[in-house]
């Protein structure tokens, strides 16, 4: 019984490894592309910063960011101040605007990637 632990516990670090490799597919708003966004916005939100996809939006990128910051962002750049909602918002408005066709979850990682003040500029 106790070669089993182990045995799943191999299994597991294999694995985890393995889907690292791998480009991971996204789920819910953030696989949206920006064209869609920006009619969302503009139809469900009429562009206030706090209508309902706008929420939803923002709750996702905090999601992203947060696994971001735990699976991606070497310790000394993870985050730990808050990620405001307004900001979040226009960033994407911005993004989504200006790219209409990419997806929103690579303008999180823009926003991301700004944040953390890496050095190679983001854009499709």
């Amino acid at each position: 019984m106790r070669g089993l632990p182990l045995f799943l516990m191999a299994l597991i670090l294999t694995s985890s490894v393995t889907a690292a490799e791998k480009a991971v597919p996204m789920a819910g708003v953030g696989a949206e592309a920006c064209a869609k966004y920006v009619e969302k916005r503009r139809t469900l939100d009429r562009g206030a910063f706090d209508g309902e996809y706008a929420y939803a939006v923002v709750e996702w990128v905090r999601g992203f960011a947060s696994g971001y910051n735990y699976a991606v962002s070497p310790p000394e750049k993870r985050r730990s101040a808050p990620l405001f909602s307004s900001p979040i918002v226009a960033y994407i408005d911005k993004y989504c605007a200006d790219f209409p066709a990419g997806a929103v979850e690579h303008g999180a990682r823009c926003l991301l990637a700004e944040l953390n003040n890496d050095a190679k500029p983001c854009g499709d």
